[in-house]
């Protein structure tokens, strides 16, 4: 402009391509810092430096912290970090703002969307702007929750480890990753391998490691300085200074300094020889509860509380019940499929009651075995509770099918105790009446005092005392009080002898077959009571077979061991011998089985039977420590069965027949002890009648009077066993041979009771009398008697 005017214009240019260029970078930057904001793999927020309420927020911290960026737009930093973490975050803000800092980091809590926590390393700085004012904060966060949550772990991890640390023996020690030699080892590691610290740090690894496991620790080392590997575990042995050996659980770590291969190694060693003991012990422990599982008689197992269904049987199960372990846990209702149908809906609601309460309980059952025995089962069970839930059972089997056969046997054999006191008792009292009956009867034919015409009375009288005896003898062999007089007996011997006498008893149409084995059966027992039982073992045979049919007996040794006598009452483990009588009779029905034995029990008509053959065999075999047994099938016959405890070896005894001498007497003094009056006076009558002197005494007190004034007139005793007043007949005998050694002694009772467990005769100059007796008998033995003996008299035995 000249005065006004426009003269001209003036062009000026200038270059703002660098400009447009800045303008160009700066918006491609901003485009990949916006796409950088979005993508990168951290949360990015800015933040309001006087607010702390988020502007922007990247789609990474959305994700972190679970709230979209339009919900965190209306959010503060405050409101999303965890309390305990929000004062260090305002101080480090607040010194921000200050311009104190620009920027700083840390690890906080943040409040997810929901409320969960998630941890995060924080990093905030602050852009300032031209003014040096702080508009907004940027606040990066890194999710770290898995990393803390693996150092939360490490750090219980690490506690472990010191716990363990303090309680065992550990070692460590720094080597040379290329040599192998020792840097640095800790008190520990010293105690361990018995070397001093100076030993060591003049050694490598190699030479206290064993030598088998050389080749693999240098693998491992070469695998550690090429980097294949940074770590590794290994049990190995280590070669004590004094030679032992001990085993150690080792990790050898490397160490890596940046940029550089490992120089050197961290090796942690464990002691654990202790422990490999205590794995040792534990195996034992384990075998041995094993092998008291199953040594246990019963089946130990466990089961599941809702469905019975076992998870475990110990191996005792196939022998008790046949049935393999398998089946019991393969098979879902093992359990109730095979108890017996009748126990069944019993034993499942029992249970399943019980279990329902969280009730421990026990109870009985039956169970089908696998080879169809029928076996009592008593079931102890422990409901395993936990949180208020019956969830396990466990239990114990017990085979009680025996305790149960002896709970029946105990029964019956207390029955059978009463039946016999009773009996014994009866038979006691008969027969000091028969020996009066047959005392008198004897007197009467003595004195040749018998007319022709009480003759027969008299006879019928002899014989049905006879008769009752006899009976009182069964009587006393059931209640197991017969008198026993034991010798060694030859049992085919002495079958053989009875043969012609029992073929007798039977008839013409009954097949009787003897069979017995070629060796000598010995046994210890009264020949007497054997031929009885016999006897009442044949008779019986011969009742059930009516007209016809076979009658067999055999004999023969049987060794019992003692899984043989588990599932018997009687039986027991030994050598025994067994005479056996079978018939081919009706046989026995199963309801009258168990009373077979009782005394006046038979099947028998009114007339035919005393029920007494039976019981008496029971008796007698108790009596010899034997036993009898019964098999039988209705319309097939019954076989019984008596054992006798079977001699080893031993010279057989020859029972001496006894013949009927005449009357003998004499002029000897008799002290005569009875309290039964009617016996004492026929006893005494009869003696008198034989030429004796007679000092009768009612009772021990009294006979011990009678011995002080006429003790030299006296050259035997004949007492009863049992008398009242507290001196017994063999008291007597003892006191009264104190003064005359060689006394000698007659003892008189009815049944074996009085003896109180002896057997007779007690000694050489002892005789034993059994009631009843008859005249020829009380005389043929006092006589011996006096014979046999030494008088007490000063003068040779002739009276004064």
């Amino acid at each position: 402009h000249i005065d006004g005017q426009v003269v001209g214009r003036v062009w000026s240019f200038r270059d703002i391509t660098e400009r447009k260029l800045a303008e160009q970078a700066l918006r491609e930057s901003e485009a990949n810092f916006r796409a950088l904001f979005e993508q990168v793999a951290v949360g990015v927020a800015q933040i309001e430096t006087t607010t702390g309420r988020f502007v922007k927020v990247n789609r990474r911290y959305s994700d972190i912290i679970g709230y979209t960026e339009e919900e965190m737009q209306r959010l503060t930093f405050q409101e999303i970090t965890h309390p305990d973490d929000l004062p260090p975050d305002l101080e480090n803000m607040d010194r921000l703002h200050r311009g104190e800092i620009r920027e700083f980091s840390m690890e906080k809590r943040l409040f997810r969307k929901g409320g969960a926590i998630v941890w995060v390393k924080l990093s905030v700085s602050t852009p300032w702007n031209f003014g040096g004012l702080a508009v907004f904060h940027t606040a990066v966060i890194e999710d770290i929750t898995e990393r803390k949550r693996a150092e939360e772990q490490l750090r219980e991890s690490e506690a472990s480890f010191r716990t363990l640390f303090e309680q065992a023996a550990v070692g460590v020690t720094r080597m040379e990753t290329s040599t192998g030699r020792f840097l640095e080892v800790n008190r520990k590691y010293c105690e361990i391998t018995g070397f001093s610290r100076e030993e060591l740090l003049q050694s490598d690894f190699q030479t206290i490691g064993h030598p088998e496991e050389l080749a693999e620790d240098l693998a491992n080392m070469a695998r550690l300085r090429s980097g294949e590997i940074r770590e590794f575990t290994m049990l190995k042995r280590h070669v004590r200074k004094d030679g032992a050996l001990v085993w150690l659980e080792l990790t050898v770590s490397a160490m890596w300094p940046p940029g550089e291969p490992p120089s050197h190694h961290i090796a942690v060693v464990q002691d654990i020889t202790a422990r490999r003991q205590t794995e040792l012990a534990l195996q034992r422990s384990q075998a041995s509860i094993t092998a008291i599982i199953n040594s246990v008689e019963g089946i130990v197992w466990e089961a599941d509380a809702q469905t019975f269904r076992f998870t475990f049987v110990s191996p005792r199960a196939e022998r008790l019940l046949g049935y393999p372990v398998s089946q019991w846990i393969d098979e879902p209702s093992f359990w109730s499929d095979h108890i017996h149908p009748d126990d069944r809906e019993y034993a499942v609601n029992f249970r399943s009651q019980n279990t329902k309460e969280m009730r421990d309980h026990e109870f009985e059952y039956r169970m089908h075995a696998a080879d169809g025995r029928v076996v009592q089962m008593r079931d102890i069970v422990t409901v395993v509770v936990e949180q208020n839930q019956a969830v396990r059972l466990r239990g114990l089997m017990l085979d009680i099918t025996k305790q149960k056969m002896l709970e029946e046997h105990l029964r019956q054999t207390q029955k059978m105790e009463a039946i016999g006191q009773l009996s014994g008792g009866v038979a006691h009292d008969l027969n000091n009446l028969l020996t009066v009956i047959k005392g008198h009867t004897g007197l009467l034919r003595a004195r040749n005092q018998i007319t022709p015409e009480i003759a027969e009375p008299v006879l019928q009288i002899d014989k049905a005392a006879d008769r009752a005896a006899n009976l009182t003898r069964h009587l006393l062999a059931f209640s197991r009080q017969q008198v026993m007089q034991s010798v060694v007996l030859n049992l085919n011997g002495m079958v053989y002898s009875l043969t012609k006498m029992l073929r007798r008893l039977l008839s013409e149409s009954i097949e009787m077959v003897v069979e017995c084995v070629p060796q000598p059966l010995l046994i210890r027992a009264d020949e007497g009571m054997v031929e009885q039982v016999l006897l009442n073992l044949v008779v019986n045979a011969r009742d059930a077979l009516a007209s016809t049919g076979s009658l067999r007996i055999t004999t023969g040794p049987v060794d019992f061991a003692e899984p043989a006598v588990r599932s018997t009452l009687h039986r027991r483990p030994g050598a025994f011998v067994c005479l056996a009588v079978s018939d081919t009779g009706s046989g026995i029905p199963p309801e009258i089985m168990p009373r077979i034995f009782e005394p006046f029990f038979t099947t028998k008509e009114i007339g035919k039977g005393t029920g007494l053959g039976l019981a008496s065999a029971y008796g007698i075999m108790q009596q010899h420590g034997g036993w009898i047994e019964a098999e039988s099938e209705v319309g097939r016959g019954t076989t019984l069965r008596v054992y006798f405890p079977r001699l080893a070896s031993a010279v057989p005894e020859m029972s001496v027949e006894q013949g009927n001498p005449a009357l003998r007497g004499g002029h000897e003094g008799i002290l005569l002890v009875e309290d039964e009056s009617a016996v004492r006076e026929v006893a005494e009558m009869a003696l008198v009648g034989l030429g004796y002197r007679v000092f009768p005494a009612p009772d021990g007190m009294a006979a011990l009077q009678v011995w002080d004034t006429h003790r030299y007139e006296i050259q035997l005793l004949l007492t009863d066993l049992v008398m009242p007043g507290g001196i017994s007949g063999r008291d007597l005998a003892l006191r009264l041979r104190t003064s005359a050694p060689k006394l000698p002694v007659i003892y008189m009772s009815g049944y074996s009771k009085d003896l109180a467990g002896g057997e007779f005769p007690l000694k050489e100059d002892a005789n034993f009398l059994s009631k009843p007796f008859d005249l020829a008998s009380l005389a043929s033995m006092v006589r011996a008697g006096i014979e046999r003996g030494a008088s007490n008299s000063p003068f040779g035995g002739r009276p004064l």
